[in-house]
């Protein structure tokens, strides 16, 4: 299926953004259809992805792009990240997911609507969660090593901080990072399998409920409690999402929010 969306071409200090419409997978498509993700695949994506936000705002405009999340990325053959231009009628599909309260609750910031000055703070919050929910709902293979986790982790909690001290002030700051993240990123290390599911419950936690706790509290006592919980309620969401669940709060993977997504596949 091919979409619009948005190119970046930089000079310089500055950026022009061109349209352009070429075939690709949303990442909401990709883990629904395949949830296994290649380790460089991940680091590539995200790298793409933040290098696509820094360009946004490279461009001088005075907004920001407002609705990230995993409806408006999509995902090339060759593994390049571009963002969908939510201009484009044909992309309207973005828009009316977001109309979901669930969906505007978890990746858009509660104020959004307040003027924050600095527009990229809404964005950074928006990337982080929509790395959170990549890190629920993949498999990563080879499996993440404790420090390559705990990078990723420190970035997304940079994302959604309230704490000025504590969060990015802007893409440049967090590209550098990702850029250092992913060039230090081991690709060919990997882990037991018992790791790897207690990473995904991490992610799973974090991206239910915003909060941020580390790697040793997960284990044992009420900490273990935690992570099965938290992997029931992602399995809950999952069955809504695939239609094996009736209905959710104001329902946000109801059938007719997944049809609008299938219809316009096939259009």
């Amino acid at each position: 299926m091919n979409y619009e969306v948005l190119k970046f071409v930089e000079h310089g200090k500055l950026c022009r953004v061109v349209l352009d419409y070429i075939p690709g997978e949303l990442l909401f498509q990709r883990l629904q259809r395949e949830p296994t993700v290649g380790k460089k695949e991940l680091y590539d994506w995200l790298l793409g992805l933040v290098t696509q936000l820094e360009q946004w705002y490279k461009q001088g405009v005075k907004r920001y792009y407002r609705y990230l999340n995993p409806y408006s990325i999509l995902l090339c053959p060759e593994g390049k990240t571009y963002l969908l231009d939510l201009e484009s009628k044909n992309n309207a599909f973005v828009l009316r997911n977001l109309q979901k309260r669930v969906m505007r609750t978890h990746f858009l910031k509660a104020d959004q609507e307040r003027d924050y000055g600095n527009h990229e703070i809404l964005d950074l919050y928006s990337l982080g969660k929509t790395i959170q929910f990549l890190m629920a709902h993949s498999d990563i293979s080879p499996e993440l090593s404790k420090g390559e986790e705990s990078r990723l982790l420190s970035f997304v909690e940079k994302c959604l901080s309230e704490n000025p001290q504590k969060q990015w002030d802007n893409f440049m700051q967090a590209k550098k990072e990702m850029f250092k993240i992913h060039s230090t990123a081991h690709l060919k290390r990997t882990r037991s399998r018992g790791s790897k599911l207690a990473i995904a419950a991490i992610f799973a936690i974090l991206a239910l409920t915003g909060g941020f706790v580390l790697h040793g509290q997960l284990f044992g006592g009420e900490g273990e409690m935690e992570v099965v919980e938290a992997a029931e309620q992602v399995n809950l969401i999952e069955g809504i999402r695939m239609g094996e669940v009736d209905e959710m709060e104001d329902g946000l993977f109801e059938d007719g929010c997944i049809n609008c997504i299938d219809g316009h596949q096939h259009e």
